[in-house]
């Protein structure tokens, strides 16, 4: 999810174009560089055109330190992690980065809703078998997953109620899904010169 401090900007809209006003001047805050933080705002960044400078901490606790401090203009996290400081109205949330708006804050459109389509980023976690596994294994293994997931579980419910989204994909979409996500943040990370500290 994408966060300002309040009084910062109200919209994503309303932070690109200060953004364009003031290339270079506005701040993000990020875990560390290469983290998912700082990859969201280099993914909006190249897709926005816009110029914002990365300021890098070591961890989320820090990054939200200094967001509640004033000190970054915005920055990227997980929703469980933002949810407190938001209900608090210490944050102001902007866009949640996912293909669909986050159950525990509805009223949050995600960056497409709010007009900026293809930055989605979601942490996500999937299960893998070593090379070479039989597929009727990885079949069972991925019906078992299901299962645990569904809807209905009682482990699904607590995902859900944390701010997560689950989609509970079979191995060839799971597949597909693995090789798109490489693809694009190859690109974010050439683009950006990313390189490792």
């Amino acid at each position: 999810m994408l966060v300002v401090r309040p009084g910062g900007p109200a919209t994503l809209e309303a932070l690109l174009a200060e953004a364009r006003r003031r290339p270079g001047r506005l701040s993000f805050a990020s875990t560390g560089p290469g983290g998912t933080p700082h990859l969201a705002a280099e993914l909006l960044k190249l897709r926005a055109g816009v110029d914002i400078t990365h300021v890098a901490y070591r961890g989320a606790a820090p990054t939200i330190t200094a967001m509640l401090a004033g000190e970054i203009d915005m920055t990227f996290l997980d929703v469980p992690v933002l949810l407190p400081h938001i209900r608090d109205g210490k944050l102001r949330p902007l866009c949640v980065t996912a293909r669909e708006r986050a159950a525990v804050l509805p009223e949050v459109p995600t960056t497409a809703e709010a007009g900026l389509p293809g930055v989605e980023v979601e942490n996500w976690y999937s299960m893998l078998a070593p090379a070479g596994t039989p597929t009727g294994r990885v079949t069972r293994l991925a019906w078992a997953v299901r299962d645990v997931l569904a809807p209905e579980s009682e482990t699904a419910r607590r995902f859900v109620e944390m701010g997560s989204r689950i989609v509970n994909a079979g191995p060839e979409e799971a597949g597909a899904f693995i090789q798109a996500e490489i693809a694009k943040w190859a690109e974010v990370i050439r683009v950006a010169n990313i390189r490792p500290d």
